[in-house]
């Protein structure tokens, strides 16, 4: 579907001059909008500091950049720390987090840290109850949770409810699973490969995991493309892609990465990542690599599929325990605590709650009917 509009977002990054060329349409603010919500905006700014391109910005605009810069910087060097205390709780209690996403890819991958933001610190434990030992120590040390823990916890997310540090409000997700909740039937059938193999590594002096390179790509993609499919994609995938892969140079073992997408059933998502990583930024997987990837099955992958977690236990109680029970369920997916309401839509906080639910109802139909359309445009393109 979409990603146009990322040619421009790569075009400032990899030719830093050419925003000199937005001035005369004034469109440097929204540029760096548009940056900043792909998660671009830390890499641009760098690549304009390091093209001297700066001091040739009109006083108005390099003074709204530098503004936006020093604000991020701040909140980055702050959530940096808060992740360090974090870790240092459960590496004292005996627990070995897997760091994800984007603590693990500005500490591991990335030249200087900050060029990666970081909405939130997302960890994982191997187990279920690794993962609530985790959450508890949190909440003993003064964290909030945004809702309730559910009685079943694991039966609809790969997470626990989010938590918020008393100070900071730096907020930390705990995972069991990876794309799927660690109940489904697909992450014990083949999701639970990509955390087999581990890579242990020194982060400010702590010892920590993060996933292998291979299954670090295929999460990343599948994160993007098959968890968040009807979602708006962010380009700041492409430069994790890259980061990994200039690293890891020849030691990526393209075939882990192709059984492992397979494993997960994220192979159309890994292709799309790949794909666009060629087309964008000319990084391409060998041509065997990429003729694997389109004999997979592309993004026919992105497919809903009725062995989600979520499908099982409403299907489930329908049968067995009733159509009340099933109604409780399906309710709670609809109408979720109002702690997590204010914090999902802390954006609008000015908002009354009771506004929230529309709205929250209208992004997912918004989001149903993308991902219809895009069922819809492959299905005719396999008649063809």
């Amino acid at each position: 579907m979409a990603c146009e509009r990322w040619e421009d977002l790569v075009e400032t990054i990899e030719r830093p001059a050419s925003i000199l060329e937005r001035l005369a349409a004034g469109e440097v603010e929204r540029l760096a909008e548009a940056l900043w919500a792909n998660g671009l905006f830390p890499l641009a700014y760098h690549a304009w500091q390091g093209a001297g391109v700066l001091p040739k910005l009109p006083e108005d605009e390099r003074a709204l950049l530098r503004d936006r810069f020093v604000r991020y910087l701040a909140g980055w060097m702050t959530a940096w720390e808060e992740t360090g205390r974090i870790l240092d709780v459960w590496l004292a209690a005996g627990l070995r987090p897997i760091l994800l996403k984007g603590a693990d890819l500005a500490a591991r991958y990335y030249a200087e840290p900050h060029l990666r933001p970081m909405s939130d610190l997302d960890v994982l434990f191997p187990s279920t109850a690794e993962c609530e030992r985790a959450y508890d120590l949190l909440v003993q040390r003064g964290f909030r949770a945004h809702e309730s823990l559910p009685q079943e916890p694991w039966a609809l997310l790969q997470h626990l409810p989010a938590l918020s540090a008393p100070v900071t409000g730096w907020a930390v997700e705990i995972h069991g699973a990876l794309l799927l909740s660690p109940r489904d039937s697909r992450w014990a059938g083949g999701g639970v490969r990509l955390i087999g193999e581990r890579r242990s590594y020194a982060w400010l002096g702590r010892r920590v995991e993060g996933l292998a390179p291979e299954a670090l790509a295929a999460f990343l993609c599948g994160h993007m493309w098959f968890q968040h499919a009807g979602d708006e994609p962010r380009a700041m995938v492409l430069y994790d892609l890259k980061a990994i892969l200039d690293k890891e140079g020849s030691a990526f073992r393209w075939p882990l990465l192709l059984d492992l997408a397979e494993a997960a059933g994220v192979t159309g998502a890994v292709a799309r990542g790949f794909g666009l990583l060629d087309d964008l930024l000319g990084v391409a997987p060998p041509p065997e690599v990429r003729r694997a990837m389109r004999a997979g099955g592309g993004e026919a992958e992105l497919a809903l599929s009725p062995g989600g977690a979520a499908v099982e236990q409403f299907v489930g109680r329908l049968r067995h325990e009733g159509l009340g029970a099933a109604a409780r369920t399906a309710r709670r997916i609809a109408f979720p605590p109002l702690g997590y309401m204010r914090w999902r839509y802390r954006d609008k906080r000015k908002w009354p709650v009771a506004a929230l639910y529309p709205y929250r109802w209208a992004g997912q139909a918004v989001r149903l009917a993308r991902w219809a359309v895009e069922r819809a445009w492959l299905a005719v393109g396999k008649k063809r």
